[in-house]
């Protein structure tokens, strides 16, 4: 991404004064010792791009009033800014960069009162230098020097500029010719849809069975009138205890879930799923990779939206289990309105990045598995895989049940640290074997997808509510000075430190948070006194965290791990509508257009100064926009559509004789006693 269309007129004509620059007014703007007052009345752009052309010097920006002075500051806090009554004769160049007569008139107020000697250039900007300055004694070569290097930094900055404004109005055009292809499609899909329905209903309504059937078409009212006090009885506390839906009571080993409190993984659940309306579907078995309490992430995000649903959620973990001498079999505690974490009871405690589960281990856990379910009442189900070390207790569950497996594959596990080559044995017989395979990123399925019987790209996203609702003025980082480049997420080896590092000594006035847990040694980075490291917050807490966030970071070493990640946090960082600088992996060039991508520690620098200095209300709003469109609702609708081919219709046909009540009463006891998901009832009346 880069500068808006908005400042470019601006800025090429402050680039196009600068390159009228002559050598020895270079040279004087280059020294250390030059404290150059720049007045434009345009909010702090000027001040900022000279700042930047001359960096030796001392650059300060010259505003009419203290509400632009304020104002300035707010989008550049790295430059000091004045108004026209606090000039003083500290500094030793002014220059007026303006078409505006009154700031002209000021500025030479100013220098009659500072006894500064005028020299007038061009109308675009006129240069007022002191005698002591002027008069100075130059080497011919430095001045050279100097004004090769500013003409070399302006040829850059003009590349910038126009590349920036051609690649956005070709990315505009291709867009616009996709949405009229579309909407073209559209149309044409529709004409013909209407086309067909109206023959349809023509051949229906002209039908005897239609004026036959008209008493069903009222009971139909009526079974519809029945759905609806279905489901709220269903919300109603019943003897069962968890589950109210189901005709098998739920057994007093189940826990009930507490109020939750503040920073509580129950709280930010509870955020989520709220109150859902119960669905008689499907079961979800969440097969787990971390535990539920851990950061935040797809796997807690995908199983409390799949509660948020309707449906029953019962996240099995996979690093909490009951000690082997436990005589239960398992615990059960409600976490959220339908959302249950489960812990089995273990002879062993295996580490799933690194082992497989025994064979004794399998048995002992489907037999677990056995009592959960009819405990429960868990008649229909999907498996949800997130790791593949449970490979070997799904596949047989399948057998048991017939339940289909949905292995979400989320990331590279080949060559991933830590995960050793029995696991990554384990996952090729998931991709293989499931009935669908979900993937996070386009490299995953471009790899994968002629591996599996059906594969789906289901990209990361954001709980879009939580954050817009929390992204609110607060005081949970006011302490620390501004400009605040952030960062939340794990600390690991995926991490780009060096380029952390190197940012954090070039730019020591910028302050550094880091949120998340710490997998590697960051002694280093932590001993930089504008590096803070925070540790792992609760996920509610992280959008009061982005509400200080100048810029926001993803580092991330470019490599075949990283190039397969989709972040959860860039999805989140969007919400906010903040500027993002990350690593050019491959799955972020699909957001070039929002995001300040960079490749090297030179680059990445760069693009940082550019997001803190964006003034772009337009392309805050794109970002935000984008993140709404890419909610977690949205990827649970997903799965939920690609999910209902496990289940195709059946038809439920009676057979009866004028009898309304009777047939009334049949209707009821199927929708009571029936689990399967998708069926319809067909009413014959003889």
């Amino acid at each position: 991404m880069q500068p808006s269309s908005d400042s470019q007129t601006g800025q090429a004509r402050v680039l196009q004064f600068l390159g009228q620059l002559g050598t020895a007014e270079v040279w004087l703007l280059q020294q250390a010792s030059t404290r150059i007052l720049v007045a434009a009345n345009d909010e702090g752009q000027t001040a900022n791009l000279m700042a930047r052309a001359f960096r030796q010097a001392h650059v300060t920006g010259l505003l009419p009033d203290d509400n632009a002075v304020q104002s300035a500051h707010a989008s550049y806090p790295s430059l000091q800014f004045i108004n026209y009554e606090q000039i003083t004769d500290e500094f030793t160049i002014l220059l007026a960069l303006t078409h505006d007569d009154t700031v002209f008139a000021a500025v030479a107020d100013a220098c009659q009162k500072t006894e500064f000697f005028a020299e007038t250039g061009e109308k675009l900007g006129t240069i007022y230098v002191r005698d002591a300055e002027k008069t100075a004694d130059i080497e011919p070569a430095a001045q050279q020097a100097a004004h090769i290097d500013l003409l070399n930094w302006l040829i850059e900055e003009e590349r910038h500029l126009y590349s920036a404004e051609v690649d956005t109005l070709l990315t505009q055009l291709s867009e616009i010719r996709k949405e009229r292809d579309q909407y073209k499609n559209q149309l044409m899909l529709a004409e013909r849809q209407a086309a067909d329905q109206a023959r349809q209903l023509k051949l229906v309504t002209q039908s005897t069975i239609w004026r036959m059937f008209e008493p069903y078409r009222k009971l139909r009212n009526l079974i519809h009138d029945f759905r609806n006090r279905r489901k709220m009885l269903s919300a109603l506390p019943s003897d069962g205890g968890l589950i109210a839906s189901r005709s098998t009571p739920a057994q007093p080993s189940a826990i009930q879930r507490p109020t939750p409190e503040a920073g509580t993984i129950e709280h930010t659940l509870a955020m989520i799923v709220g109150t859902p309306e119960p669905h008689t579907t499907f079961d979800v078995l969440v097969f787990s990779i971390i535990d539920l309490e851990a950061r935040f992430q797809r796997p807690q995000q995908m199983a409390a939206h799949l509660a948020a649903a309707g449906l029953r959620v019962f996240y099995i973990s996979a690093v909490k289990f009951l000690p082997a001498n436990d005589k239960r079999p398992f615990v059960i505690r409600e976490m959220a309105v339908g959302l249950f974490e489960v812990i089995l009871r273990s002879s062993s405690v295996p580490s799933i990045y690194k082992d497989t589960i025994p064979a004794e281990l399998q048995t002992q856990w489907l037999d677990e598995l056995d009592q959960l379910l009819r405990q429960q009442s868990i008649h229909t189900a999907i498996q949800l895989v997130q790791f593949p070390f449970w490979a070997e207790v799904v596949l047989k569950l399948r057998d048991r049940t017939g339940w289909p497996i949905v292995y979400d594959c989320m990331d590279e596990w080949e060559d991933f640290p830590g995960i050793t080559d029995a696991v990554v044995a384990q996952s090729t017989d998931l991709l293989r074997d499931s009935n669908l395979v979900t993937v996070t990123a386009q490299v995953l399925y471009d790899k994968y997808a002629k591996q599996t019987r059906k594969c789906l790209l289901i990209r990361n996203a954001v709980a879009f509510d939580l954050f817009a609702r929390n992204v609110m003025p607060n005081d949970i980082a006011a302490h620390y000075s501004h400009p605040i480049i952030g960062y939340y997420g794990a600390l690991a080896e995926w991490l780009d430190y060096d380029l952390l590092i190197s940012m954090a000594k070039q730019r020591p006035q910028w302050t550094f948070i880091l949120l998340g847990d710490v997998f590697v040694d960051v002694d280093a980075l932590k001993a930089l006194p504008n590096v803070h490291l925070l540790g792992r917050k609760p996920h509610e807490e992280m959008p009061l965290y982005l509400y200080h966030f100048d810029v926001c970071l993803i580092p991330f070493k470019i490599n075949k791990i990283t190039d397969a990640v989709d972040p959860v946090k860039m999805y989140e960082y969007l919400s906010a509508g903040k500027p993002v600088v990350a690593a050019r992996i491959l799955e972020l060039k699909h957001y070039e257009d929002v995001l300040y991508l960079a490749e090297t520690h030179e680059e990445f620098l760069e693009k940082t100064e550019w997001a803190l200095a964006e003034d772009d209300a337009h392309l805050q709003q794109k970002r935000i926009a984008l993140a709404r469109k890419n909610d977690w609702h949205h990827r649970v609708e997903q799965l939920q559509r690609a999910v209902s081919d496990f289940y195709p219709m059946f038809s439920i046909v009676i057979v009866t004789w004028k009898n309304l009540d009777l047939t009334q009463q049949c209707v009821e006891s199927i929708f009571r006693n029936t689990d399967y998901p998708n069926y319809e009832i067909i009413i014959v009346d003889n």
